[in-house]
């Protein structure tokens, strides 16, 4: 079994954007079965997308431009 996308967890962090780093990151090790370093790293990324994007708050999508989205 491979690594779950890349988009599922970026859904996961946005779930949890009212939570500490620390315990988010910790949660998508224990949910998603993935190592402390690539969550880290995907949640840079994640944190990247999600500061740079138009909108933000209630209905925030960072991940559309994965899918293909406005």
């Amino acid at each position: 079994m491979g690594r779950p996308p890349k988009e599922k967890i970026f859904k996961y962090f946005t779930t949890c954007e009212d939570t500490p780093p620390r315990q988010t990151i910790g949660g998508a090790q224990f949910r998603f079965d993935i190592s402390k370093k690539t969550a880290e790293k995907y949640y840079r990324e994640w944190r990247k997308m999600y500061m740079q994007s138009d909108t933000m708050g209630y209905n925030h999508n960072p991940w559309n431009k994965l899918e293909g989205g406005k």
